[in-house]
């Protein structure tokens, strides 16, 4: 028996789905769901998804400037993300990769517990959930069930496939720390 080498996207229904509703940019041909996330495209879908990107787009060149230049590696973060690290910076939602400097490491792979807490704490209002929190705070939020937590907890590197799955279940299924359904929230303040 042969087995493949490469399984099918497990979440490409749900990409297309997230796509026509502006959480995942681009035509279908962009979704690229074999591809692996970096920490930076990570964030973006985590403030796109929080419908809060036009807030990042607001800030302007020199508060980015300012922000990024506090961060031994912010001349790394690729321009088109400059924005989205900035904003992330700025409101609480990363502090970087590193307890000892300021290091935001943009271009990194994204493990699924720092994707889970950028989106939890971008637009769910969940400031205090960190990488040791954000598993189980994320099953009681109705963002992933207990097997996906398990599956995407433990992911060192998630693609693109992994991100849609776990922006599906949050715009599907999430409830804001305020209690309201996130797609409620989305839809209220006309992202969606």
């Amino acid at each position: 028996m042969m087995v493949p080498a490469l399984a099918a996207n497990t979440y490409e229904a749900e990409a297309l789905k997230l796509q026509s509703i502006g959480m995942f940019a681009g035509e279908p041909a962009d979704l690229k769901l074999e591809e692996g996330v970096t920490r930076i495209q990570g964030l973006a879908f985590a403030i796109r998804a929080a419908g809060v990107e036009a807030d990042a787009f607001a800030m302007t060149d020199e508060e980015v400037a300012t922000i990024l230049d506090t961060y031994v590696d912010g001349a790394d973060v690729p321009e088109w993300g400059r924005k989205y690290a900035a904003y992330a910076i700025k409101n609480g939602i990363t502090v970087g990769v590193s307890a000892t400097e300021k290091k935001f490491a943009a271009l990194d792979p994204i493990s699924g517990t720092s994707f889970l807490v950028f989106l939890m704490k971008a637009g769910m209002g969940y400031a205090d959930v960190t990488t040791a929190t954000v598993v189980e705070a994320s099953v009681e939020a109705g963002i992933l069930t207990a097997g996906q937590a398990a599956q995407f907890g433990a992911k060192a590197a998630l693609i693109r496939d992994d991100a849609a799955g776990i922006l599906y279940g949050a715009a599907m299924n999430g409830v804001n720390a305020d209690g309201t359904p996130l797609i409620e929230a989305l839809i209220a303040s006309g992202f969606v």
